[in-house]
């Protein structure tokens, strides 16, 4: 480093140093004799450690819920050092929570100011179109309509991303916010968060649906033009609103969701199945693109005898085709996408509709080729369409042996130790807590078992994990950090696929950052830097739900143009090996161990 960086690093720590004394006085806090809290002798004074070790303990007492001593303790060390947005942000908890709701505005104005990223407290969000509805609700509780108002639509403009809650519309919670139940019947409160109004026809309601998507595009998207131009997306809305008319309620739906999937990127989908008008029927069978077509994974009772069946061609157009059509619904951030989605839409009836594969008056054929060779046409029945998000592969017949991988598919994250091969295999499937063991605490005893050194080989499946809570992955990330520090000899493998998405990719693009694994499998479903995070919309006349991108993520650096997360051992699966229950990814792990120990 040269001399003069040198002083100059020098100088600003100086500074930074001064700045913090000058703006703390010398005050004696009265605090209680418990053993663990700091002793109540000590003074601010210049003593920066004195300020962390009582900001250490002011956070802790508000994560506690002991607010009521946690508030002269913050209120006190915002007054010493005013330039902390996390002590602003737990003030305005306490203060909330204590029905100091104009002191509480306060301080949350204060954090917003200065940011803050606060997690783990219950019941609070740190991010700012958060905070600034948390600040409406503020407002909302003093009864003051034109503060209320601002601060909504400031979030809303912001991207807030679960404006149906405000309208009682939410998948998640009953009713309408609580928060302004005195403003649910004002005409400025309803038009902002989507109420639905009478129309005197449904073409009237339909086209304010139409309106009602557009601007949510529009409001929620990262970056909604970033693969189709303006023009091209408005002739396309004008399209639609021309063709409402002549259009049954599914076919608008489908046209909608054509819409949508202009924008051209994956946290962009319709899921209509839970709407008042529009819902989709459903084919009673799961189908899976492998390696070598596609086939039956699983049906109803009805279709049993069909799973392990590949599916050749529909209403006589080549199966390969057919699936490439369903781009046309469905937004994607690359190809993988398609194998993992495009099955999904293929099992809906008005999307096959929409793509011209067959018309609703006639029934859909679909030529099967049997196990044994043995050409098939069957005409299946439609059902209520059921969602329950895209699906995975299922475990397999009751005569079959399901293997490792496919067992626990729906459970958050398992381990198991494999002695032959000396391998710690954690299956690794969404990016959520579990009641039983929380994600911390689940890598808490990964680590003592690293540390007991009873392991060689690390192994981490994430070819289920399509996401969840990204501010949670930390704790995984040490685990693979502990390991490669420990077992600089051994390996550490990380099983991806098309299924490898949002959060669960977010963990994988972070690990390539600090650790140096061997990539098992197939090229991941989405890029390192994309525009991910999503926001839940309803349509006010039809009910129709779904989502729209609302955050940029640049997981890695800015000139990472990757599509994906390419494997080092590439392995796609075919399904003599999923219906024989074979795991080809980890048997080929296991072989490479075994190779590379007799060398």
């Amino acid at each position: 480093m040269h001399l003069f960086t040198v002083c100059i690093l020098l100088l600003s720590l100086f500074n930074i140093g001064s700045a913090i004394a000058a703006s703390t006085k010398t005050t004696t806090l009265s605090m209680s004799n418990d053993a663990h809290k700091i002793d109540a002798s000590l003074e601010f004074s210049h003593d920066s450690i004195v300020y962390y070790k009582l900001r250490n303990q002011a956070k802790s007492l508000t994560r506690d819920g002991n607010f009521k001593e946690a508030l002269p303790l913050l209120l006190k060390l915002a007054e010493q050092y005013q330039n902390d947005g996390e002590i602003w942000y737990l003030l305005g908890i306490a203060q909330r929570q204590l029905q100091d709701f104009r002191a509480a505005i306060h301080s949350f104005k204060q954090a917003l100011v200065l940011g803050v990223r606060v997690h783990g407290i219950k019941g609070n969000s740190s991010n700012p179109n958060d905070l600034m509805v948390t600040i409406a609700r503020l407002y909302a509780q003093l009864d003051e309509e034109a503060e209320t108002k601002y601060w909504l639509t400031k979030a809303l403009n912001h991207r807030w991303d679960d404006k149906p809650k405000l309208a009682g519309t939410s998948l998640f919670t009953k009713g309408a916010d609580q928060h302004f139940a005195q403003f649910h019947q004002k005409s400025w409160y309803q038009d902002l968060v989507g109420v639905a109004r009478s129309f005197k026809n449904p073409v009237e309601g339909w086209r304010y649906d139409l309106a009602y998507l557009v601007a949510e595009i529009n409001r929620l998207h990262a970056n909604p033009f970033h693969s189709v131009t303006e023009i091209e997306f408005n002739a396309k809305v004008e399209a639609i609103y021309s063709e409402i008319p002549g259009l049954t309620d599914s076919q608008i739906v489908f046209e909608f969701m054509r819409l949508l999937a202009m924008v051209n990127n994956g946290h962009n989908f319709f899921v209509p199945a839970w709407g008042k008008k529009g819902n989709f029927t459903q084919l009673p069978m799961q189908f899976y693109q492998f390696r070598d077509g596609l086939y039956i994974v699983a049906a109803n009772d009805e279709y049993q005898q069909y799973i392990g069946h590949k599916v050749t061609k529909f209403n006589g157009l080549d199966t390969v085709d057919v699936l490439k059509m369903t781009d046309a619904v469905n937004a994607k951030d690359n190809t993988m996408q398609r194998l993992w989605q495009g099955p999904y839409y293929l099992s809906l009836l008005p999307v096959l509709e929409g793509l011209g594969v067959f018309n609703e008056h006639d029934p859909l054929t679909l030529t099967l080729l049997s196990p044994k060779g043995v050409v098939i046409d069957i005409k299946p029945q439609s059902q209520k369409m059921n969602f329950n998000g895209f699906p995975k592969l299922p475990k397999l017949g009751k005569k079959q042996l399901t293997p490792l991988y496919l067992q626990n598919v729906t459970t958050a994250y398992f381990d198991k130790v494999f002695l032959k091969q000396q391998s710690l295999y954690v299956q690794f499937n969404q990016v959520q807590n579990t009641q039983g063991e929380s994600l911390k605490d689940f890598n808490i005893r990964l680590q003592q078992r690293l540390l007991s050194k009873e392991v060689k080989h690390f192994i981490l499946d994430l070819r289920h994990n399509s996401g969840g809570n990204g501010s949670l992955l930390a704790p995984m990330i040490k685990t693979a950090v502990l390991f490669e520090s420990l077992n600089p000899d051994g390996k550490f493998f990380i099983i991806a696929g098309r299924n490898t998405y949002s959060a669960g990719h977010d963990l994988l693009v972070r690990l390539l950052e600090v650790t140096d694994p061997i990539i098992v499998g197939e090229p991941s479903g989405t890029r390192p830097n994309t525009i991910g995070e999503a926001g839940w919309f309803t349509l006010p006349y039809s009910g129709q739900k779904g989502i729209i991108s609302s955050q940029f993520h640049q997981k890695s650096s800015a000139e990472d143009h990757r599509i994906w997360i390419a494997p080092d051992m590439p392995i796609t699966l075919d399904a003599d090996d999923y219906f024989n229950g074979n795991d080809i990814a980890l048997d080929t792990i296991f072989e490479y161990i075994s190779h590379q120990a007799k060398r």
